[in-house]
């Protein structure tokens, strides 16, 4: 028997209950209601949140690749730096 107070699980003997698409929603990180705007059918949406990437990943990723790109230019900045220095000693 469901919880009363209890509305993200449904306890029921052998039973597996599909997901419905605003858990999948959540699941991919997004809002309540994030679809709500727009009407349509629970098809087309469980498609879109099947093909679609979770947001909190997707941002983990970007946020790391932004980190090891700006490491990059960094090291390449110092690297300038450095053989500036050089062709100054050799200069004097």
């Amino acid at each position: 028997m469901p919880d009363k107070d209890n509305f993200n699980c449904v306890i029921q003997k052998d039973t597996v209950r599909r997901l419905t698409p605003r858990e999948c929603g959540r699941l991919q990180g997004m809002p309540d209601g994030w679809c709500d705007d727009v009407p349509h059918k629970d098809a087309p949406e469980y498609k879109m949140w099947g093909n679609g990437m979770a947001l909190p990943c997707v941002l983990y990723v970007f946020e790391n690749v932004r980190k090891i790109l700006i490491r990059r230019e960094l090291d390449e900045l110092m690297k300038g730096d450095d053989q500036r220095c050089d062709e100054e000693k050799i200069h004097k």
